[in-house]
């Protein structure tokens, strides 16, 4: 008999084999760890946990770079504890076709089809039973898929959550609203704050705290001085305190003195490129939200024009490599 010997005047053992599992492996956890500091935010992450209490499916929106992603991601890590069965990171930007939607789920959540079933069916069965996090980002370009697998998964699944970002709604019901606004920053000029240590004063804001944290890990020991924070606050005054663009604009610490980085005010459009895949044109687009066009040296060209000659990207446009050639615009080439 196949498994099992017996010697004589023993008994016989028969070894089996355990029973595979029906049911797909799911990964617990798959959040990417950001390699910076999260700055401020704390009365939208107390907003976007309370709403998470009591709605399953939360959309944050708001324009290219105000920090959709970057919230949800510190929300999402905070509640791990809460879903011990899963909190799981869907990365959705390089997609082009909504009804690949449940195909990049199922790969976050490290689940495959099967043979006998659809991978929607896959997907509700593997879920039906378990309180799972999903975080999808940049829903954006496949919306429509995003919001059929949406209603089908929360049908089906009473304990799973979404957390998605995107600019608008995804347009299924019950779904719950949280528009991410600008980082805060100074309206009126220092002088008008009354602050002694206009430095000081400053750093109560969002923006110049993103300003110098970012800075700071280009120039060692870099720190905001008082006859600088008039600048600074111009500089975040003018870029609206959107995140990415003062992330940019920090790039420029090594040049030189932040008032000699005052950026004009004035934006200029972003011509987009037809053969920009998603992910470019994401990049594109964020470029676009912080005032300019695409430039070889990596940083958009407004913020360039804006910093002054000689300053240079960072963060996620400084890394970039491979991106969409991008035509210049009507006003001249941006060197």
């Amino acid at each position: 008999m196949p498994g099992a010997r017996a010697e004589q005047g023993q008994p016989m053992t028969t070894i089996t084999e355990p029973p595979l599992s029906a049911e797909p492996q799911m990964r617990p956890n798959n959040l990417p760890h950001p390699l910076d500091s999260f700055i401020g935010r704390a009365e939208e992450f107390q907003a976007v946990k309370t709403l998470l209490a009591t709605h399953r499916l939360v959309t944050l929106t708001g324009a290219a770079g105000i920090g959709k992603t970057r919230l949800a991601l510190r929300v999402a890590e905070e509640l791990a504890a809460s879903y011990p069965e899963g909190v799981c990171f869907v990365p959705l930007v390089e997609l082009t076709d909504p009804a690949l939607v449940p195909q990049a789920v199922a790969s976050a959540l490290g689940l495959r089809e099967q043979p006998d079933r659809s991978l929607l069916q896959t997907l509700t069965d593997s879920l039906a039973s378990r309180t799972v996090l999903l975080v999808w980002d940049n829903c954006d370009y496949v919306a429509e898929g995003c919001r059929a697998l949406a209603q089908a998964l929360l049908g089906a699944c009473p304990q799973v959550k979404i957390l998605a970002t995107s600019r608008r709604s995804l347009r299924v019901h019950g779904e719950t609203l949280y528009a991410v606004p600008p980082f805060s920053f100074p309206e009126a000029g220092l002088a008008e704050t009354g602050e002694k240590d206009p430095a000081e004063g400053l750093l109560a804001y969002e923006a110049p705290r993103l300003f110098q944290e970012r800075a700071g890990e280009i120039l060692t020991g870099f720190a905001i001085r008082p006859d600088d924070a008039a600048a600074v606050a111009q500089i975040c005054r003018r870029l609206d305190g959107i995140p990415l663009a003062v992330e940019l604009a920090a790039g420029a610490a090594d040049r030189g003195p932040p008032g000699r980085t005052v950026p004009p005010a004035h934006r200029r459009r972003l011509v987009h490129h037809p053969s920009a895949n998603p992910s470019d044109r994401h990049r594109l687009e964020q470029r676009a939200a912080v005032g300019g066009g695409a430039d070889p040296a990596g940083a958009p060209v407004g913020v360039r024009r804006r910093l002054g000659p000689g300053s240079r990207g960072t963060g996620l446009f400084r890394r970039q490599r491979g991106r969409a050639e991008c035509p210049r615009s009507v006003d001249g080439p941006d060197r």
